[in-house]
């Protein structure tokens, strides 16, 4: 009855959130600049490998945006886990339905924490070490999950607090750079969305498929050290970039464009592509 209610609170929330949409949103693309639906388009600029060549005729900008592309990719692999922690909790640790739902629940209030605290945390630490930061907790957080110890596992909940945020400076200054580029805004916030989808439901996937491989080689934990080898990828690959990645040349008069932490501090910028937390939250 108890999972009868959620859903039904769930699904209620949606159909208002539908209704809102259709009555309530008013359309800001125009019929006359709206395309014909195409195949070849949608083949070309909807995959992963699309989104990213949309920068390859762009030089040096370009190759930055492909290297954030890129990194935004890894970020949403973390979103492959799916419901795969609950079996994993329950035969690692022997949680049942109440310690699952604690700590679901706890997950989504730490996530929610996180994402009100992104703004001060990127205009703190600046939009590429904010990312460094959120990156390598996620990390950690996936490490202390997946120990024998439900300590460490809910210990986990504060790293795992940064999850939904660590795409915030990255998803903006592509959108920055971008558009500088003269790609349009909806193209690139649709090619991001496109990505994280794509690269989520390959995530999904490989992440089921390496818990089944595991489980057999008596190494459960495979999928998640996979998970934080590919976030310590991205790391790494952000520790490469430089001061030009994240900030443009000032210019006469204002100081030329805002920097990507202002944009990514700023209500507009929104949430990352991935909305919904990891581990836990609303069903």
């Amino acid at each position: 009855r108890v999972v009868r209610l959620a859903y039904g609170i769930s699904a209620s929330l949606a159909a208002a959130a539908f209704g809102l949409a259709l009555l309530g949103a008013r359309e800001t693309l125009t019929r006359e600049s709206r395309r014909p639906f195409s195949k070849r388009r949608l083949a070309r600029e909807s995959t992963p490998g699309g989104f990213i060549s949309l920068f390859t005729k762009n030089g040096k900008a370009g190759r930055r945006l492909a290297l954030l592309s890129v990194i935004l990719g890894l970020h949403a692999l973390h979103d492959g886990e799916g419901d795969v922690w609950q079996v994993y909790s329950a035969e690692m640790r022997g949680w049942g339905t109440r310690a699952n739902a604690a700590y679901g629940g706890l997950v989504g209030a730490a996530s929610s924490a996180g994402g009100l605290l992104t703004g001060a945390s990127v205009l703190h630490l600046g939009s590429k070490w904010h990312t460094i930061a959120t990156t390598a907790s996620t990390v950690l957080a996936n490490l202390l999950f997946m120990s024998r110890s439900s300590a460490l596992a809910f210990g986990s909940i504060l790293f795992a607090a940064t999850e939904d945020c660590m795409s915030a400076a990255v998803t903006a200054r592509i959108m920055q750079v971008g558009v500088q580029t003269g790609i349009g805004r909806g193209r690139l916030a649709s090619g991001c969305h496109n990505l994280a989808a794509v690269v989520r439901v390959g995530g999904l996937y490989s992440f089921g498929q390496l818990f089944a491989i595991g489980s057999r080689m008596g190494r459960p934990q495979l999928p998640y050290l996979v998970c934080a080898a590919s976030q310590l990828l991205a790391v790494i690959l952000l520790l490469c970039t430089g001061r030009e990645d994240w900030h443009d040349p000032p210019t006469e008069g204002e100081g030329g464009v805002p920097s990507a932490s202002k944009v990514a501090a700023s209500p507009e910028a929104g949430a990352k592509p991935s909305d919904a937390p990891a581990r836990g939250g609303a069903p």
